[in-house]
């Protein structure tokens, strides 16, 4: 043992720096200390560390002299006053005739009595801000559609007849419910068809004929259901998802449109199944009582209106199929093309705040191309008559791409056979 830790052994020149400085004081006990030198250099590395954290003691002290009352604003829980004053705020709001509570006081009180047993502070003032911009907000939302919304509908299936039958469904719903004077509610409706027939433009449109937002949720990008339903409070970065934050932290509504795209290519797996939440959350009487993974508050989503896309529905479950009106979308004939094409032209100049006139052979090639084509040839044409500088704006048909031509079928030739002499 001595000799090992003799710095003239050859064997010690493998060991480390402060083993070489090991030095024996009592070579009967054999105890082992470290040498002045090492001893000295572990002070000064803990005396610098000792004063890094007395200066950092010092400029938090005098940030809070500087700004000692919003410091003491941050919220360290909600204690029984606190509770009192959210409950008052969530009492002073009143109901008009057509908004319903998207919240019960009873649900309300047991998110705030869930916030006083979280034991993680960052989630407490969370969800404490949460609260405190839901009370301010109130509970109530509108539940029904604007009367102009039928008529919208109706003039919404002149300019895309080929979504004639799913808009004719609505409309009936409306008319249903101003008859009864009751809110309508719309049904979860799945459009099946093959790509680019524009599904994805027809619900935007339909979210601007009904005056609500529309949020997308594309399914053949999600994981998992955290998208829908929040992320599990365990994890450090939980937030709620899409419908907490269209019924509370973005809308007026109990109606807000949530566009589920692609559906049929929703990846599941036995750890991950992103249309899990969909099963309660398309049924009204379960979706009445959503409770966010994020957000222990309790909701009504049983209004939000659900519209989903599929190129074919084989690979949807049957459970989840049964809980959708499905229309089959087939793609427009030749008189329906040029109706869109003429409202596709009308909305990008709405969009763009531009006045233009399109010639009809213009008009013609762009009804032969397919709805999703459309939107995109349309702002390529109107950039290249802006580009020609003119006083007023044209589109040519030599603006426009010419449609694709038809596919070839695969396969050999037939070979040409000579007659015989």
């Amino acid at each position: 043992m001595a000799r090992l830790f003799n710095e003239s052994n050859e064997d010690t020149k493998h060991l480390p720096a402060f083993a070489r400085d090991f030095e024996r004081d009592d070579h009967t006990t054999g105890r082992l200390f470290l040498s002045p030198v090492y001893r000295s250099e572990r002070e000064a590395e803990r005396e610098a560390k000792r004063k890094a954290e007395r200066e950092a003691e010092q400029e938090r002290r005098a940030a809070a002299a500087d700004d000692g009352p919003l410091l003491r604003q941050r919220p360290r829980g909600i204690d029984a006053r606190a509770k009192d004053e959210l409950l008052e705020f969530f009492d002073a709001h009143t109901q008009r005739d057509d908004e319903l509570p998207v919240c019960t006081r009873e649900a309300f009180a047991a998110a705030i009595n869930g916030v006083q047993g979280t034991g993680d502070r960052d989630f407490k003032e969370r969800d404490l801000e949460v609260l405190k911009a839901f009370s301010n907000v109130g509970p109530y939302r509108r539940a029904g559609f604007a009367p102009a919304a039928a008529p919208a509908l109706d003039a919404l299936a002149r300019r895309m007849p080929h979504f004639g039958e799913v808009l004719s469904l609505y409309a009936a719903r409306l008319r249903l419910g101003a008859a009864a004077r009751r809110p309508a509610r719309l049904p979860p409706v799945l459009l099946v068809g093959p790509p680019g027939i524009g599904k994805s433009h027809f619900s935007n449109a339909l979210a601007a004929a009904l005056g609500e937002r529309v949020t997308r949720v594309p399914m053949d990008q999600e994981q998992g259901g955290a998208t829908l339903q929040g992320t599990d409070r365990h994890f450090v970065n939980s937030r709620p998802g899409v419908v907490f934050e269209a019924l509370v932290g973005n809308g007026a509504s109990l109606n807000p449109i949530v566009l589920l795209d692609e559906l049929d290519k929703a990846r599941q797996s036995r750890e991950y199944d992103p249309i899990a939440p969909l099963h309660g959350l398309l049924e009204p009487v379960t979706a009445r009582r959503f409770t966010d993974r994020g957000v222990r508050l309790e909701l009504d989503a049983s209004r939000v209106v659900w519209v989903a896309t599929a190129n074919e529905t084989d690979s949807i479950p049957a459970p989840l199929l049964s809980r959708f009106q499905v229309f089959q979308i087939e793609a427009p004939s030749a008189a329906a093309s040029r109706v869109i094409a003429r409202s596709v032209v009308a909305s990008a100049l709405r969009e763009l705040g531009l006045r233009a006139r399109i010639e009809p052979a213009a008009l013609d090639r762009l009804a032969r191309l397919g709805p999703r084509a459309q939107v995109q040839a349309i702002e390529d044409a109107l950039a290249a008559a802006v580009a020609r500088g003119e006083h007023r704006l044209v589109v040519r048909e030599a603006d426009l791409p010419k449609p694709p031509a038809p596919r070839q079928p695969m396969g050999f030739a037939p070979a040409l056979v000579r007659a015989a002499p």
